[in-house]
């Protein structure tokens, strides 16, 4: 069964049976450039009732090319970019920040940009700090009596490493006293 539709053509109201199910091609649009090599748009409408049943494209495209050549763009640098994290947090690290040829990106000719798309920076120069550490125990004294109850004492120094540049001290303490045994 045929079924009656209307469809709005170039600003006229169609009326009837199952129309074809595309128009005619519009002329081709204007080139999409003034100068050089650009693109042309040729149009149709989808003829039927329901919308989205037309096989093939509404629109169609061919290249133009303008008889003016287009002058020469030269690249232009964008800005640079936000520095990246410093590689190291003491000792001399190194960050970096980049930018791109592409305001406006070099065309028809014009010359690319000049200088350098990256740089380094050195950045946190300071010596790290160096945490103390504790030396060995050393040899305990001698007795701190001949006859009786006394002390000897066993020692170590807060230099394996030293403490530097902000380092914490060592923890804990740097000598004991045990007792001598009574003779």
């Amino acid at each position: 069964m045929n079924s009656v539709c209307s469809v709005i053509l170039f600003g006229f109201l169609v009326t009837g049976l199952k129309a074809a199910p595309w128009s005619a091609w519009s002329g081709w649009e204007r080139c999409s450039v003034t100068c050089g090599t650009g693109v042309r748009y040729s149009r149709r409408t989808c003829l039927t009732c329901r919308p989205g049943t037309c096989e093939g494209s509404s629109f169609r495209t061919t290249q133009c090319r303008c008889t003016r050549e287009c002058p020469p763009v030269n690249g232009g640098w964008s800005s640079w970019q936000n520095s990246s994290a410093c590689s190291v947090t003491c000792d001399g690290g190194v960050r970096t920040r980049n930018r791109t040829c592409d305001n406006p990106t070099p065309a028809y000719g014009g010359l690319q940009c000049q200088g350098e798309s990256h740089m380094s920076e050195h950045f946190n120069e300071n010596p790290c700090p160096v945490n103390g550490g504790w030396s060995n125990w050393q040899n305990s004294s001698a007795c701190s009596v001949t006859c009786g109850g006394g002390v000897r004492t066993r020692n170590r120094t807060c230099t394996n490493p030293t403490p530097a540049n902000g380092g914490l001290q060592c923890q804990g303490e740097s000598y004991v006293i045990v007792s001598c045994p009574k003779n």
